[in-house]
Order: structure tokens, then C-alpha cells, then sequence
């Protein structure tokens, strides 16, 4: 795989496919335009940037510039222009060949018109947690990691291009599903920082009932309500973990957690690692938790 990158970086190379790890420290604000030799799908690890913008640079058009999400696509060769407050930066990425997309791809074009503007900010659970296993043997690898990273980039591959075979089937964005004011007060609702809103919650809200409220976020989004809320659920205890100093119980049980205990285990599910290995890293200091054996 003849594919460099700036320094830090952890890398394992497979035949068709690598997966990288790569922890960058960007200057604020951070202005700039990335462009990929190769397919690149990212999972970003550490919490969300207050302010990340980006949008593709196509030759015959520039899109309008769309926030930034936790899982991004880069087609290759088409530069990136990224706006954002800078910060650290670790993401962990599946990097692959033209020949591996189109292998599987059929009839499916990122260069589309529609398609683009949703990998900025993609939505895909399983993707996000392929990604996630690939960060924890990229930490850690173990025996036949090749082999692995080989399988599990496959997959994400696949993944991927099953999404986007979904996208004609769904048509346009909140046909047949919400309203785009209904799904603005949902999101608005759910990434609120003092919330942590239920299924029941975001029903009486929004006055549709739970099964419909579901299907009909299902149909705008192409992903799961559960799945959209768990996610900014995570991306919340990042935040609290990084710029707080709340015990690791206490964000669990703010986040809607029963335990520390579970919020544990979902933080690791998500992160690959754990709360409080996730807040030494992006603080380098130790935190009050780290004092208490019995936290």
C-alpha cells in the first residue's frame, strides 16, 4: 500500500486494504484542503470539534460548506476543504484501492451530486464499530493482524457500498420520512447539551408515536433513532471527559448511564479504549478518578 502519512502515525498494511491511526495536533483556527490518493473512510476519536466545516472541491462545481461528523468519507482524489477550530486530532482510518470499491461498487458513483454531501457527516453504526475493533488492534495487534485488518476492511467496504446502493431506494432527503422541521427539532433536541432524551422523550415531543417517530427517522436518515442518539450520547461524554473534571460516575449517570459501569462498557465499545484512558490521553494529566481504586 504506497501510501504515506504525517507523523505520529500507526499503520498495519494489508494486500488491498491498510488501516491507520493517526494523532495530529492542528493550530486554531485550522484552515486547509486534504486530498486522498485513495478511498478513505475515518472514524474520528477524539470529541467533535466546536467548529468543523468542510465541503468536496469538485472540478465543475463547489458545494456549499456542510458540518463535519464523527465518520467521514474521502473519495479518492477529490480534494477536502476543512474549516475548524483545530485541536487534537486522532482518527482511525480504512484506507483502500479504486479496484476493491468498484469490485463490489456496481452501479454506485461518490461523484454524484447527492452522495458526497452525506460522507461528510455519515451515519452508519456498523461501520463505526468495524472502525472502533480496527483502533483497538491498531493500539494492540495481535496474532494474523494483516489477516484481520484484510477481513474487517472488506467488510466496512461492503458496508459502505450497501449504503449507498440504499440511496435511490430512499430518494431525497425527508421524502417519505420527516419533516424538515421535524427532524431539525429532534437533532436540536437530542445534541442540546443538558439533554439526554429518551424514545418516550422525543415522541412526546415531537407528538408521533414511538413506532412512527422510528420508522420515519429510519426512512429520513437511513439509520436508526437508537443508533443517531447513541452516538451523540458518546460524542457528549468525550466532551465531558476532556473538558471536565466530573468524576467518571457522574458523567455516567448525566448521560442516562444506570452505572459507571455501562457507560464504561459502551465508551469502550465505541472508542476502544477506556473513559479514563480517553481523558489522559487528550489532557495528559491524571484525573480524580485515577486516584480512587474504587471507581
Amino acid at each position: 500500500m504506497l501510501l504515506d502519512f504525517e507523523p505520529p502515525v500507526t499503520r498495519i498494511d494489508a494486500p488491498r486494504i491498510a488501516t491507520v491511526l493517526v494523532s495530529h495536533q492542528h493550530p486554531s483556527p485550522s484552515d486547509g484542503i486534504f486530498t486522498m490518493p485513495l478511498y478513505t473512510i475515518a472514524l474520528q476519536q477524539t470529541q467533535r470539534h466546536s467548529l468543523s466545516i468542510g465541503r468536496y472541491c469538485f472540478p465543475s462545481r463547489r458545494d456549499d460548506f456542510r458540518d463535519i461528523g464523527r465518520l467521514v468519507v474521502l473519495p479518492a482524489s477529490v480534494p477536502l476543504e476543512i474549516r475548524s477550530s483545530g485541536g487534537l486530532t486522532e482518527a482511525v482510518s480504512c484506507v483502500f484501492e479504486r479496484e476493491v470499491f468498484e469490485e463490489y461498487a456496481s452501479d454506485a458513483n461518490l461523484y454524484d451530486r447527492d452522495i458526497p454531501a452525506a460522507c461528510l457527516d455519515l451515519r452508519h453504526k456498523g461501520i463505526t464499530e468495524i472502525l472502533a475493533r480496527l483502533g483497538r488492534e491498531l493500539r494492540s495487534p495481535g496474532l494474523a493482524s494483516k489477516a484481520l485488518v484484510e477481513s474487517l476492511g472488506t467488510a466496512i467496504v461492503i458496508e459502505f457500498i450497501r449504503h449507498l446502493d440504499e440511496q435511490p431506494k430512499r430518494g431525497a432527503l425527508y421524502r417519505g420520512g420527516l419533516s424538515r422541521r421535524q427532524f431539525r427539532t429532534i437533532t436540536e433536541f437530542i445534541e442540546a447539551p443538558e439533554n439526554c432524551p429518551s424514545l418516550s422523550d422525543l415522541s412526546e415531543l415531537t407528538g408521533l408515536s414511538v413506532r412512527h417517530l422510528t420508522r420515519a427517522f429510519k426512512q429520513t436518515t437511513g439509520n436508526t433513532l437508537y443508533s443517531y442518539i447513541e452516538q451523540i450520547r458518546f460524542e457528549k461524554g468525550q466532551s465531558l471527559l476532556a473538558d471536565t473534571d466530573m468524576l467518571v460516575k457522574t458523567i455516567a449517570h448525566r448521560l442516562g448511564f444506570s452505572c459507571s459501569g455501562a457507560f464504561c462498557t459502551a465508551f469502550r465499545r465505541f472508542a476502544g479504549e477506556t473513559p479514563q484512558a480517553y481523558r489522559r490521553r487528550t489532557r495528559g494529566s491524571l484525573a480524580p478518578e485515577d486516584f480512587d481504586p474504587l471507581n
